[in-house]
């Protein structure tokens, strides 16, 4: 009755197929999955974790790999460190969605580090048709220098990233979420 979708690949063959018809039963269309934690958590090797990937798009799911995350690579992380992974992604026709990251503000320098690294991810990914995401903590929108407007980051990122896979604050209820998220639109819209 619980499943964290990242962990797919500890199931067994027998209960990954029972995990993916419960899920599309429910009309779940993306599939979220953690890289590193499947990488360095579970010993998973690229072709593995491509495989994982392509069970799910053959079973009309959208697989959306996490590309990095806090407690699995270090801090400003090596920029060409999931390179071949990507080309793997992309020669196995499973780049149709990609986050550079989960949490990326809880382990990224803020400003021309992290968009050093967004730049170099979405450079590999765009091209080949891959939509490009974005993950913070909870409640942020953005990830800009010191000093910055949020719309700095965004405006950094035309041509490279989709959006943001937004995490709501649990002290949130739905009317603030949404007058959060109206907020974030306006913002967006205007550039301020």
């Amino acid at each position: 009755t619980l499943l964290l979708t990242p962990f797919l690949d500890r199931y067994s063959p027998a209960n990954q197929t029972t995990a993916i018809a419960a899920y599309k039963t429910r009309g779940y269309t993306h599939w979220k999955l953690w890289w590193p934690d499947s990488r360095d958590g579970n010993g998973q090797s690229e072709d593995q974790f491509v495989a994982t990937m392509q069970l799910l798009q053959a079973n009309g799911l959208y697989p959306v790999p996490f590309l990095y995350a806090k407690g699995f690579d270090a801090v400003n992380p090596d920029i060409t460190k999931n390179d071949s992974l990507i080309t793997k992604m992309i020669a196995g026709g499973v780049a149709q969605i990609a986050c550079i990251g989960g949490e990326l503000d809880l382990f990224n320098t803020p400003g021309a580090t992290l968009q050093t690294l967004i730049t170099h991810v979405a450079d590999q990914l765009v091209p080949a048709g891959c939509l490009c995401y974005v993950h913070f903590s909870e409640g942020y929108v953005a990830w800009q220098a010191p000093g910055d407007l949020g719309s700095a980051f965004w405006s950094a990122n035309v041509g490279k990233l989709t959006g943001i896979l937004h995490q709501k604050k649990l002290c949130w209820d739905d009317g603030m979420y949404q007058a959060r998220l109206a907020d974030l639109i306006v913002r967006f819209g205007t550039g301020v």
